[in-house]
């Protein structure tokens, strides 16, 4: 009978010991064999190694044996908080371009981005003009990103006025590259969502505020009482990119096309209309991927929760941590804080409160009280009004940009724009300068930007 190797046991097994050739199993291992197969169309009788991998699974579920060598596996590690995320040892790293290009539900993602139309990004180009010649400008696309040929655009700068009188931030795509980051998003979900902790709710697909509540209501009836209300300040502005690119690195693999597509589309170029600079931290809002991505690197904060024995409902960067009693609920922020800190994020102390469901308080906004739980009548979302908006790269500059002549070494600092007013001790740099500037060198400045600090009417 062939000697079958546990799986802790793999790397102690000395080389001579493996055979070089897939062997007969014993006709014992083929009876389970037969049990485990899922698959009836399968003939080919599996190698010893397949057989100690299906046998040791059977006998611990929560672990999975190390990929032999030409067969693409899935490996997850016992230890949640250390392994992160599931990642694919799978050689995805070695698909090429054109495969992977392939691959993206290109038209899918053109369709999503014309339902939400938004605003052109720096080249003008509406999605109505891009509607006229979708067939050709998909498959152009499809050949640039196959051919490494894909370069994105810069991000056009705009800033929108919120409820409580801030602003917030958006860095709009062009068309097509939104239609790229939407078929990578959608590539991505299918392999990521499937991974993502149950206690999150946000963009992900059949799931939403009222799954979420449900889940509260449930905790609620199980006893947990005590609440920790939380939410993680300027959560997609804070990211930092080099640990998300090594969480990118680690599950695709660096040399993956698709790694270098993520890249260039987080750490993208910005034009505010006088200036292209570099984004250093945090990812794009307004982009089609950046959900996703967010909660690709806030799975780390969820499994070390999960770890602790901690239960906790997340809505992209609104949580709830819910404890029996008071006494449990000064660990689990403890756990909650540190596992932010470990990421480069921190609480917002403002928005930051622990309670009870005795007590009255709003979460994803909803009213919630004892097992009550009251949903506002829905209504239509009023527009953010627009504060600031970039103009149109000019086309000198953007057939510079095209062709690499245009330096964006600069990082991208934001600050308030002015409310289209100019500041008249300053002479306002045109776009035109602004092109001269950058052709010039990195800091030949031809003139000022408009103050920060000057007042919009």
């Amino acid at each position: 009978m062939t000697r079958l190797v546990p799986v802790d046991d793999l790397e102690d097994v000395p080389m001579d010991e493996t055979p070089a050739h897939p062997t007969r199993p014993d006709p014992e291992d083929l009876d389970v064999l037969d049990q485990l197969r899922s698959v009836p169309a399968v003939r080919t009788r599996p190698s010893v190694e397949r057989v100690s991998r299906e046998l040791q699974h059977r006998a611990d579920p929560d672990r999975v044996a190390p990929r032999v060598e030409g067969r693409p596996r899935v490996q997850q590690g016992r230890d949640p908080q250390a392994q992160g995320m599931t990642h694919v040892t799978m050689p995805i790293a070695d698909l090429p371009a054109r495969v992977l290009a392939a691959q993206l539900p290109l038209t899918a993602a053109w369709e999503k981005v014309q339902s939400k139309t938004g605003m052109p990004g720096v080249d003008g180009v509406p999605v109505r003009r891009f509607a006229s010649t979708v067939p050709a400008s998909l498959r152009t696309l499809e050949h640039q990103l196959a051919s490494a040929e894909y370069a994105p655009l810069p991000l056009r700068m705009v800033e929108m006025e919120k409820k409580n009188r801030g602003r917030r931030l958006l860095l709009v795509a062009s068309v097509r590259d939104r239609i790229a980051q939407a078929a990578v998003a959608a590539w991505l979900g299918t392999k990521w969502n499937a991974d993502f902790d149950r206690a999150s709710f946000a963009y992900r697909p059949g799931l939403g505020v009222q799954s979420a509540l449900r889940y509260i209501r449930e905790l609620h009836e199980s006893g947990f009482r005590w609440v920790f209300d939380a939410d993680i300040r300027a959560c997609f502005d804070s990211i930092d990119h080099g640990r998300l690119f090594h969480k990118l690195d680690t599950w695709l693999g660096t040399s993956s096309p698709m790694v270098g597509w993520i890249k260039a589309w987080v750490a993208a170029p910005v034009w505010d209309g006088a200036d292209v600079t570099r984004l250093a931290c945090g990812i794009p809002q307004g982009s089609p991927l950046s959900p996703l991505l967010a909660n690709f690197y806030l799975d780390e904060f969820d499994r070390r929760l999960r770890a602790a024995g901690v239960k906790f409902v997340r809505y992209a960067d609104d949580f709830l941590v819910l404890a029996r009693t008071p006494f449990d609920i000064g660990p689990a922020r403890q756990c909650a804080q540190d596992a932010l800190r470990d990421l480069g994020l921190e609480l917002n102390i403002e928005k930051t409160r622990t309670t009870s469901f005795d007590q009255w308080f709003r979460f994803l906004g909803a009213e919630i009280q004892g097992d009550v739980i009251l949903l506002p009548f829905e209504k239509k979302k009023t527009p953010l009004s627009t504060v600031f908006v970039a103009p149109v790269m000019p086309p000198a500059m953007l057939r510079a940009w095209r062709k690499g002549h245009v330096r964006w070494d600069q990082p991208f600092v934001p600050r308030p724009q002015p409310r289209y007013t100019l500041d008249p001790t300053r002479p306002c740099i045109t776009p035109g300068q602004a092109m001269l500037s950058r052709l010039a060198g990195p800091r030949h400045i031809l003139g000022r930007r408009p103050s920060a600090t000057s007042e919009g009417h």
